[in-house]
């Protein structure tokens, strides 16, 4: 399964289908953060079982798209690493 290659430098590379995993957990944390900036305007309500504060609502509705915002930022980071130099066989 695995393919064994030469890299510039003449070098013997096995190239695994890891890759592939990593690229899919990148993926799925991207879907996660998709939802976390979508659900602040998907569902307004989502947080009045725990306070009627507009003040604390808009922090968690910021704090949400925040943290969706960087962790996508991760994942389409990890996606890149995994389908750029991963899957070459890279070190």
């Amino acid at each position: 399964m695995n393919e064994t290659t030469t890299d510039p430098d003449g070098a013997r590379v096995d190239r695994s289908p890891l890759w592939i995993l990593f690229f899919l957990f990148g993926a799925l944390l991207g879907a996660h953060a998709i939802y976390l900036m979508v659900l602040p305007s998907a569902d307004p309500d989502h947080w009045r079982a725990f306070t009627s504060d507009p003040e604390m609502i808009a922090y968690l509705t910021d704090d949400f798209r925040a943290s969706g915002a960087m962790q996508l930022g991760f994942a389409i980071m990890s996606m890149t690493i995994a389908g750029r130099w991963f899957r070459l066989g890279d070190r």
